[in-house]
């Protein structure tokens, strides 16, 4: 799917809410790496989720939580900025990405910590979920839902991060575009020499 990119929104002040194509574009991605995260690790047993990488030394059970953690904890930012005052329509020609960008700057730094200031490392340990799977499911499903039919302003609530001005759809993007490169780590796992067969 191509990438969106940010245009130019001076003069549209009355479109308030998502464009059909940015809304079917975001719920996509969460949807895909919902589906690539369950798909990743349906019917592992408690040793296979616990089993360590010796290339990482992380286990599949500690990239879930990750997900959970660093959803949950940015999804916070995301809801506070969302409480915010939307700003002015010109604004958005301060902010420092584009769509494609937010995508490709996470990717480069496998991290959510530019635009968020968030690591995993950072959240504290009762932050992490138990209940892994079900933590994710029920997490990552009111995500979407709010996505798929939220008339708010995504576009006009801008936060400022450590790498520059995002809006609150962007900070979305970046959520996703992170857990993406997780899902990818649990694959490594699993076709590590030594993980176990049952």
């Amino acid at each position: 799917m191509t990438l969106l990119v940010i245009t130019g929104l001076a003069g549209t002040v009355k479109h308030t809410s998502l464009l059909p194509q940015e809304r079917k574009y975001a719920v996509g991605m969460w949807k895909d790496n919902k589906a690539e995260v369950l798909n990743s690790i349906q019917n592992l047993s408690n040793k296979q989720l616990h089993f360590q990488s010796p290339q990482t030394k992380h286990s599949i059970a500690f990239y879930i939580e990750t997900i959970n953690a660093t959803e949950k904890a940015a999804w916070q930012l995301f809801e506070k900025a969302m409480s915010q005052h939307a700003t002015a329509t010109e604004v958005r020609l301060t902010l420092n990405f584009s769509d494609e960008q937010i995508i490709e700057k996470v990717k480069a730094e496998q991290s959510l910590t530019p635009f968020t200031g968030i690591s995993f490392s950072s959240i504290p340990q009762e932050e992490k979920e138990s209940t892994l799977i079900n933590t994710f499911k029920a997490q990552r499903n009111n995500h979407i839902r709010y996505l798929r039919s939220s008339t708010e302003d995504l576009r006009n609530h801008i936060l400022q991060t450590p790498a520059g001005s995002i809006d609150c759809y962007q900070l979305a993007l970046a959520i996703t575009s992170y857990h993406q490169i997780l899902a990818k780590e649990i694959e490594s796992i699993k076709n590590s020499p030594s993980f176990p067969k049952h």
